[in-house]
């Protein structure tokens, strides 16, 4: 697929599904592979395991009740 990053370069990436876990929590991570891709995780992933993110300071907390999924069980 043709994906424009956030400078405007435009590239050709795969994109793939996989499960994340942060912080005793797991869902659902777009990943977007390509030459010279640089590893980050977006915004958009971190909300989804309820984290609540500032754009301006780029500082994330955690927030229960916007979370999408569940905490991971502790064995």
């Amino acid at each position: 697929m043709d994906l424009t990053l956030g400078n405007k370069t435009k590239v050709k990436a795969k994109v793939h599904m996989a499960e994340i876990e942060i912080e005793e929590r797991k869902g659902p991570m777009r990943i977007a592979t390509f030459d010279d891709a640089v590893p980050l995780i977006r915004i958009d992933t971190l909300e989804t395991l309820g984290s609540k993110v500032n754009p301006a300071t780029a500082k994330s907390k955690r927030s229960e009740e916007n979370s999408s999924f569940t905490s991971t069980p502790r064995a």
